[in-house]
């Protein structure tokens, strides 16, 4: 679909695509498709497809907790619409596909998955709106782990928490001003994970991050 906010997909190897677009009201609605292959750019087609909201729903259609029809893309956000497409939790500009925020030379680290950092200082680095960057920290036992956030609580609110290698939280940083310091002993050897994370609905935020695991006694 052309225009100001296009929606792309890729088609299948039997010639077949899908693109869930939501559609808020009842009525005829107008989509202009070009096809895209080997750098060659096809002419327009419109195709015009009505909205009944009489009509039972597709089985198995992708809600924000379902899953997609067979063959269907994840959804995508539509960025002037007002609405959380995506399902990420936020929309429009607050959403990282309209935001235009950049990636830091750290991604991808969006869960718990990402590898281990070394201690030391990183600079430059950015929390995109709707997500988390999660670094992994190898400890043993009895290390001590020192976690500082520095960002402008002005330019928006950073939080930052330690996990145990399963998940649980162990150490929080959430207060209202700059910067968040964060730190807890090892109970157990592994992977832990620090997160760092801005509030609901903030927009994007360049920080700094000091990392340093200390050996137990």
């Amino acid at each position: 679909a052309e225009g100001l906010n296009p929606i792309s997909q890729q088609v299948g190897t039997d010639g077949s695509f899908c693109i869930d677009v939501p559609a808020p009201d009842n009525g005829v609605y107008a989509f202009r498709l070009t096809a895209h292959s080997r750098g060659v750019l096809s002419a327009a087609t419109t195709v015009m497809t009505e909205k009944d909201g009489t009509a039972p729903t597709i089985p198995g259609a992708r809600t924000c907790s379902g899953a997609d029809p067979f063959g269907c893309g994840m959804q995508k956000e539509i960025c002037d619409n007002n609405r959380d497409d995506d399902c990420n939790g936020v929309s429009d500009e607050k959403d990282p596909a309209c935001s235009g925020c950049m990636s830091d030379y750290l991604e991808p680290n969006n869960d718990q998955s990402a590898p281990a950092l070394e201690p030391g200082t990183y600079s430059a680095l950015y929390l995109c709106p709707g997500e988390s960057d999660y670094y992994g920290i190898t400890v043993e036992e009895g290390d001590r782990i020192y976690l500082k956030v520095t960002f402008l609580h002005a330019d928006g609110n950073i939080d930052a928490e330690i996990l145990k290698p399963d998940g649980s939280v162990v150490a929080k940083g959430d207060s209202l001003d700059d910067d968040e310091i964060v730190s807890v002993t090892a109970t157990e050897g592994g992977e832990y994970s620090a997160r760092v994370f801005g509030s609901a609905g903030s927009a994007t935020s360049s920080y700094g991050l000091f990392l340093s695991v200390t050996p137990g006694t």
